[in-house]
């Protein structure tokens, strides 16, 4: 196999791995099947059709899912060296410009020898559960290292070489989970807390590590960590300055420099040890959680940074050439499996888990805990609370508060998704009593973020509102920005729901920049809906179905049929609203070919709702009636809506009132005012032609919900009007035309006019 060169990069088609002056570069899975084409067509015009051919394996996609991949790229390569990688030609396609050279695979910077997969295991060294970053830190057995015995005294240490650059921060990730597993071989040292500080421009990545030692004195030990290329630029030396304090006095520093990570670490931990008087470690049960494979473990490392960074697709890669490099590499197999869940393939990641076979506990509990997060995403209630129940009892056993606390979030999380609401408030209640337990914890963040999605489920918005915004508080003080985001992103879809629009949108535009940032699809999507969903309600309807189609073609892409069907319907109420039947056809055409093409039963309701909105736009009554009583038997929320629709299309008002009252009452219960307010306008309309003397009483319950401008303000107009109070029900209709946007129709301009007519009388 040859190594394709050019610009100082290298890229081994058959490894897929892409390498400048020796550090991996980073690519997604798509960006290195762009690449590997591009190599095999230089300096050749490549047309969209034949990427669609030949990158895309013939799938249907778009011009902007295409230009995105393309610019993804070049900016990868920019990164590591600025230059014209990708030149694109108008109207024909895109061209690979840089000469390019071959050697053979023996001159590759990255060995990666082939290993057969005798069997499948994993394990978990740190649970980054779905509440946070929250390490479990657990005691385990032990097992021998074999240490040089040569460490340099703690004194005359000079700076290590340091250049601020993101990119160590792989080092700093990896770096903190080894020290965690190789610090728990020795008995008389025990972890109680590591700290992560990314790179700066003022200062290198380092871990602060809190340890309690055998005779419960407390250190904390600061660990600086640096890398520079050797002479020949092919080999990294790695540099490591450690300073031991206690009670905020020095007591020892060292200077470790290796070219092995494997060495470095575990020199580290000898180090510490030796300083509370042990010279080595005990045997583990099980000596294959972590790997003596050099490019094993840098694969490792290089996977678990993009893994806590939202990368799932990138770091599914390393892992994987970490178990082809070393097939007992366990932890690398566990954090495979886990790349797997985040990325919704769920009976891969379990089959992973489920192969484990092994007597070390440390391991088993992790591996416990893993199959119960598994089991709830694939609607296993009982195996998921088997496996937890299994990994509570084992930290019972051992007084681990932590975990304790971590198994009862994740309890409450599978309780929650089974509608036991009351019960999963008790699981988290159990947790905040633990001791150490304050918002201090490094896991008070995600416990929090869960609380407040259970607080919604109780149909509670203010204690949901009030825990994420502790949630997010916590976050920010831990500097934990991934999961600060994630909890923005829920708050802002509990301000949509209490109609606080304008925080929503800080909110929500802040949390898709950074997914966008980091490219995590299901983060960028959510976020993406929830900007839709505003824009829409706020009249910028152009915005709002850009990002309706934005979110139609990324979920497609990730198989979330559901979502793309949800955002169909989207633009058609905008169309139908915008007096655009023919393209709400086409937009129901789009959905219809959806549901034919994927046959998913989640899907199919949507589909009805549609045709049910089109039925009741066209005023077609027995079409109605027959959309209704299907979409009746789909059990979807406020029902009452479309059957006081109906019923108004019948012409029977007092009939079409009670259905609204009923559907009033169903929101009212949820407690959200987005909800309550869609119902009570539809009682407006319905008052401002019968009922008119309930107008104005409902126009003044409706304020009470902070509702948008439109259609709310009209209805006060029309009640000031009733009144004969012409001056303000003109002034409401000319406020209300500067502020409803795209919701302003030729209706609510002969209804302001018909006002300034009566004024100028």
């Amino acid at each position: 196999m040859k190594i394709d060169c050019f610009s100082d990069f290298k890229y081994d088609l058959n490894q897929k791995i892409l390498t400048f002056q020796g550090e991996v570069v980073e690519l997604t899975r798509k960006n290195h099947e762009l690449l590997a084409y591009l190599l095999q067509n230089p300096n050749r015009l490549i047309s969209r059709d034949e990427l669609i051919e030949h990158v895309w394996k013939g799938r249907v996609v778009t011009n902007n899912t295409i230009d995105q991949c393309i610019l993804k790229l070049r900016k990868s390569l920019n990164e590591y060296r600025e230059g014209d990688y990708i030149e694109a030609v108008y109207g024909q396609g895109i061209r690979f410009l840089p000469t390019i050279r071959s050697l053979d695979s023996d001159q590759t910077v990255v060995n990666k020898p082939i290993k057969s997969k005798t069997w499948l295991v994993a394990v978990l060294l740190m649970a980054i559960l779905s509440l946070g970053t929250w390490v479990l830190i657990y005691q385990v057995n032990k097992s021998t290292i074999h240490i040089d015995a040569g460490i340099a005294p703690p004194e005359n240490i000079p700076a290590s070489p340091f250049k601020s650059s993101a990119k160590n921060d792989w080092l700093l990730h990896g770096g903190s989970a080894y020290l965690g597993y190789l610090l728990h071989l020795y008995p008389n040292l025990m972890l109680q807390k590591s700290h992560r500080v990314k790179t700066s421009e003022t200062q290198k990545p380092h871990i602060i590590l809190d340890v309690l030692t055998r005779d419960e004195v407390p250190w904390s030990v600061r660990i600086d960590l640096d890398q520079q290329p050797a002479n020949d630029n092919r080999l990294k030396s790695y540099y490591a300055d450690v300073s031991l304090s206690y009670n905020d006095g020095q007591m020892a520093q060292n200077r470790f420099k290796s070219d092995k990570l494997t060495e470095l670490f575990p020199q580290i931990a000898a180090w510490l040890a030796r300083y509370d008087g042990l010279e080595t470690a005990q045997q583990t049960i099980d000596p294959h959680v972590f790997t003596e494979h050099e490019t094993a473990l840098l694969s490792y490392f290089r996977g678990l940074a993009l893994q806590i960074n939202g990368d799932a697709e990138a770091a599914l890669m390393h892992f994987t050439q970490a178990t082809e490099q070393d097939a007992d590499f366990k932890l690398a197999w566990y954090e495979m499996a886990i790349a797997l869940r985040k990325q919704g393939n769920l009976k891969k990641a379990i089959s992973i888990l489920n192969a484990i076979n092994s007597q070390d506990s440390w391991m088993v509990f992790r591996v416990s805990v893993a199959k119960g997060i598994t089991y709830n995403l694939l609607d296993n209630p009982e195996a998921a609370n088997a496996s937890y129940d299994s990994a509570l009892q084992h930290a019972k056993a051992n007084r681990n508060f932590d975990a304790m606390a971590a198994i009862y979030v994740n309890q409450a999380i599978l309780y929650s998704n089974n509608q036991q609401h009351l019960q999963a408030e008790q699981r988290l209640l159990l947790a905040l009593e633990l001791p150490g337990m304050s918002d201090q914890h490094p896991g008070y963040g995600g416990l929090m973020n869960t609380y407040a999605k259970v607080a919604a489920d109780l149909n509670n918005l203010p204690l949901a509102i009030e825990k994420s915004q502790s949630a997010i508080k916590a976050f920010q003080t831990s500097g934990n920005q991934r999961y600060e985001m994630k909890a923005k992103s829920r708050l802002a879809g509990f301000l949509l729901q209490t109609n606080e629009l304008n925080r929503a949108e800080l909110l929500v535009k802040e949390s898709l920049s950074y997914a966008t940032t980091i490219n995590n699809p299901h983060a960028i999507i959510s976020n993406q809906e929830k900007l839709a969903t505003l824009y829409q309600k706020t009249g910028r309807f152009k915005s709002a179905l850009s990002q309706w189609e934005q979110v139609v073609v990324m979920s497609t892409e990730q198989e979330l049929y559901n979502l793309a069907a949800n955002a169909y319907l989207h633009q058609i109420k905008i169309n139908l609203y915008q007096q655009n039947p023919v393209q709400a056809e086409v937009t129901f055409n789009l959905l219809s070919q959806l549901v034919r093409e994927q046959d998913n039963e989640s899907v199919n309701p949507v589909r009805t709702e549609a045709e049910l909105m089109l039925a009741l736009f066209n005023q077609d009554i027995e079409a109605s009636r027959h959309y209704l009583d299907m979409l009746s038997a789909a059990d979807i929320e406020l029902i009452d809506i479309y059957h006081g629709d109906v019923a108004r299309l019948l012409q029977q008002s007092d009939k079409a009132e009670q259905h609204y009252l009923t559907a009033l009452k169903a929101a009212e219960k949820t407690g959200r005012f987005d909800q309550m307010v869609r119902v009570m306008n539809k009682l407006n309309d319905l008052y401002v032609i019968h009922n008119t003397h309930k107008l104005a009483e409902n126009v003044q319950q409706t304020a009470k919900l902070k509702p948008f401008i439109y259609p709310y303000q009209k209805y006060r107009a029309i009640a000031a009007h009733t009144k004969g109070n012409h001056i303000k029900a003109l002034s409401l209709m000319q406020e209300l035309k500067l502020k409803a946007g795209d919701f302003w129709q030729q209706a609510d301009q002969a209804l302001l006019e018909k006002y300034k007519a009566l004024v100028s009388h």
